[in-house]
């Protein structure tokens, strides 16, 4: 869409707090004074990822473009079920600059893919960005999204949704720990994320066999949440910009992993149901 729109984008690589993949602010600042702060449209951030990247240092960022005077947009895929990425967003708004944040709806809404909430909180900048935004509309797109939505959200009600979003919130700690204990049991780690409270990753140490081979022996086994991630040294070049290691939020991962979520209408079936198959998937990729 940035392409296509005539722009450019400027990748800023993310940088490792220990496990953790977090915002290289002072990076972000270098490079809006190397080209100019009137050349820059906006800085895009991003609150909800998969693992081991943590949600953006969004305050420090919110604080930078306001001082800038550069917009800010912050995509929030899966972050509106998710009480840090929301307490990031709000705290950006209110001490700093964060002129718009984009959830998916099915990723929040538990509605088919296709349709996404474009929101602001920000008093300053956020009503006449929404303003315009609203008279952008072409009177011609579908309203399939906005009704699936609607019609999601009379089912659920607010105390249906909310009960969701507590069960949620309160499946992860088991459903670390448990994960924690079957990655162990293979001699391997859960990595260390305390800024991601919905991915999970665990690595994936060489045992002879292609790393990518245990996500299609999971796939298989009807398990399609999982995503495997394989350094290398290849290169993946998208609207001219090359990215090594591509998918892994930086260009040297220290090792393979997979990555997992811990979503809204997970259930505790699907959580041991998904550990049974991993587990047994594990043990046959570990095999000599």
């Amino acid at each position: 869409a940035i392409h296509a729109a005539g722009l450019q984008p400027i990748p800023i690589e993310n940088v490792y707090e220990g496990d953790e993949l977090r915002t290289d602010v002072p990076e972000v600042a270098r490079r809006m004074e190397e080209l100019g702060v009137s050349r820059v449209l906006c800085v895009l951030s991003t609150t909800s990822c998969f693992a081991p990247r943590g949600v953006e240092k969004l305050l420090e960022l919110a604080r930078l473009c306001d001082a800038q005077g550069v917009p800010h947009v912050a995509n929030n895929a899966y972050g509106v079920q998710c009480e840090m990425c929301m307490k990031a967003i709000s705290a950006a708004s209110r001490h700093g600059r964060l002129d718009a944040f984009v959830q998916s709806t099915d990723k929040n809404f538990l509605v088919p893919v296709g349709g996404a909430i474009v929101a602001s909180a920000d008093a300053k900048h956020g009503k006449l960005l929404m303003q315009t935004l609203r008279s952008t509309y072409p009177g011609r797109a579908s309203m399939s999204p906005v009704l699936d939505l609607f019609c999601t959200l009379l089912h659920l009600g607010a105390d249906g949704w909310g009960a969701l979003i507590g069960h949620r919130r309160q499946m992860l700690p088991d459903f670390k720990r448990r994960l924690t204990a079957v990655a162990e049991r293979h001699g391997e780690r859960l990595l260390l994320t305390p800024h991601n409270s919905i991915s999970m990753a665990v690595t994936l140490t060489p045992s002879g066999r292609a790393a990518a081979s245990l996500g299609a022996a999971l796939f298989v086994r009807l398990v399609s949440g999982l995503r495997v991630v394989t350094p290398t040294d290849a290169q993946k070049t998208i609207c001219a910009i090359p990215f090594t290691s591509y998918g892994a939020h930086t260009a040297s991962p220290p090792s393979a992993y997979f990555s997992v979520a811990c979503a809204l209408g997970i259930g505790e079936e699907d959580v041991s149901l998904f550990l049974k198959r991993v587990d047994k998937a594990l043990a046959e990729w570990k095999r000599p």
